[in-house]
């Protein structure tokens, strides 16, 4: 999830019957878009710039790009085809957490499972026009989900907790930090900053995903402050 200037939620509809995505108005809950993506193959996460949303696509390797006009109207969804480094695996989440860089000009994006195993991130460009030149982030191998960005500072939620990673001027080259801890998360998958702290989303996905779908399964999430 993401808010846009215009003070509206947009969703990722996920792996679920929303093969699309939603958005509401933050102030009323109205529902003033709730759009279906031909071929969405699982939604994962968006993030929104000042003129477009930009969707993960977990199973095909693409992103989807609806544009944002100046007076809010929402445009058609646009694919951009994941190219230059990008590897797609052939079973898998693949590209999931997504964020865009301060200047808006490009995008980061987690993939989660890469062809020689484990995780990976990429530098997108945002002037995309149908095909979108991925380059990969070179240091980065620590695991990532949903990530924000802070200036240079990348924290990446994965399974083991929150991973903080300086990124070069340039944002092809990354150091990881440290790791810290999601005190009580069972399984992290997502994150947003709201002052001095990191809100972290606990999915609880349970082993072998049994918590998916299951009404008695406890869900959460976790302020830590920002390591």
């Amino acid at each position: 999830m993401d808010i846009d200037r215009f003070g509206r939620l947009w969703v990722a509809g996920g792996d679920s019957v929303l093969t699309g995505f939603r958005v509401y108005d933050t102030e009323s809950g109205a529902l003033p878009a709730d759009v279906t993506v031909p071929d969405a193959a699982f939604l994962n996460d968006v993030t929104v710039t000042r003129d477009a949303a930009w969707f993960t696509v977990s199973r095909v390797p693409a992103l989807i790009r609806v544009p944002i006009g100046p007076d809010g109207s929402i445009g058609a969804p646009e694919k951009a085809a994941l190219g230059g480094d990008w590897a797609q695996t052939s079973a898998g989440i693949n590209a999931n957490g997504i964020e865009v860089t301060p200047d808006g000009r490009h995008l980061i994006v987690a993939q989660s499972q890469t062809a020689e195993g484990g995780w990976a991130l990429y530098l997108v460009p945002t002037d995309t026009a149908g095909t979108a030149d991925a380059r990969r982030i070179t240091g980065t191998r620590d695991g990532a989900d949903g990530v924000v960005l802070i200036g240079r500072i990348l924290y990446a939620v994965n399974p083991k907790g929150m991973a903080k990673i300086e990124l070069s001027r340039s944002l092809t080259d990354g150091w990881v930090l440290g790791t810290t801890e999601v005190p009580g998360a069972a399984w992290p998958t997502a994150a947003k900053t709201f002052g001095c702290r990191l809100y972290v989303v606990d999915a609880n996905f349970g082993e072998n995903f049994s918590n998916v779908g299951n009404p008695a399964a406890e869900f959460k999430v976790v302020a830590i402050p920002l390591p």
